[in-house]
């Protein structure tokens, strides 16, 4: 049986997706049990859409009030599983059957001693593999589940190339380099250091409640402090993502107002604060070749952050930082497939 792989790096904040012949795909973490609310005028294009699973309904897209992505539970969520689906349908994958490769962070995959979590990962895989999730678009089914730290699977990027023949090389400079990971997610920042195929356990972990979705709540603070009212969170979240000619707007009491000093503002209390956690796990960065800062709350905050790194020039930025969990997954499932047909 063949099955298209894919890298699917579910995070809080949204889902990537990376497969052969550079497939991509990027969607919010949107999802609640419910139905659709909104009713579609003159062909627009819909941005509800509705999943059934385990007796279940769910709506996925824009919507107000989503599930919250933020505790552990989310990792082995129905919710987590419609958006994975959604994901896979959005990409193309319709009537396909794939195997995937998803992350938990850092501190989910290893238990303090540095040994494997086995309950974790069983219970990631059990939540996607042969599961009935039901759409408009059709089914998608998942055949393969692997699971890997999040971090990490950045570092698999970096550190594996695809060959001629659809499997995977090692880059020797990155592997025999001490390289430090850094994940700015949306709920956390998961941070490794890797030297010689070996992690540093001590130099290695995860921040929670400390990522992009930081950067969401920071903002509602000073909002709901400056104009003496309540503001949804989820209205925040759009008006960070999707900026007009680089400035922020958002309806404010029937007006639309310029929320630029305030995103500034919380972008760097929470750029900040990245750095200092990165330095207090790292320990000395110094003594790492290279330190690499990426996902899609690096590519938001990587201004802020470039700010805070004149004493530290072995950090970097990657290209399409975004993307670099997803695409080590993808690299990931390829090893794990060379390594089973040697063995055979």
């Amino acid at each position: 049986m063949t099955l298209a792989n894919i890298g699917l790096d579910d995070g809080a904040r949204s889902i990537k997706l990376f497969g052969s012949n550079d497939i991509r795909y990027m969607c919010d973490s949107y999802a609640k049990s419910g139905h659709p609310t909104e009713i579609v005028l003159n062909d627009q294009p819909k941005s509800q859409f509705l999943y059934h699973t385990d007796e279940t309904e769910f709506v996925v897209g824009d919507i107000s009030e989503p599930s919250p992505t933020t505790n552990d539970s989310y990792q082995y969520s129905k919710g987590n599983r419609v958006l994975v689906h959604h994901a896979l349908h959005k990409a193309g994958f319709t009537g396909k059957k794939v195997a995937v490769c998803v992350g938990v962070p850092y501190s989910l995959y290893y238990l303090p001693d540095g040994t494997v979590n086995k309950k974790v990962i069983q219970r990631k895989k059990r939540n996607l593999i042969n599961k009935n999730v039901a759409s408009e678009f059709g089914q998608v089914s998942i055949k393969k589940v692997d699971v890997i730290a999040e971090c990490l699977a950045g570092w698999f990027h970096l550190a594996l190339k695809v060959n001629g023949t659809g499997g995977v090389d090692i880059v020797t400079e990155v592997f025999h380099s001490s390289i430090g990971m850094v994940d700015v997610g949306g709920n956390s920042i998961d941070i490794c250091s890797v030297s010689g195929g070996r992690i540093d356990n001590e130099l290695s972990d995860t921040k929670k409640r400390s990522g992009m979705l930081m950067v969401y709540r920071e903002v509602r603070k000073l909002l709901t402090s400056k104009f003496g009212y309540d503001i949804d969170e989820s209205d925040v979240r759009k008006a960070i993502n999707k900026p007009k000619n680089d400035n922020y707007f958002m309806l404010l009491m029937g007006q639309e107002v310029n929320i630029n000093d305030v995103v500034h503002q919380a972008m760097k209390t929470v750029a900040n604060r990245i750095m200092d956690m990165v330095r207090d796990t790292l320990h000395d960065p110094n003594k790492f070749k290279a330190i690499y800062i990426f996902g899609g709350g690096a590519m938001a905050l990587r201004k802020y952050l470039e700010e805070l790194m004149e004493d530290y020039p072995m950090i970097r930025f990657p290209k399409d930082p975004q993307f670099m969990n997803a695409r080590g997954m993808y690299k990931y499932l390829l090893m794990n497939q060379a390594k089973k047909h040697a063995a055979a």
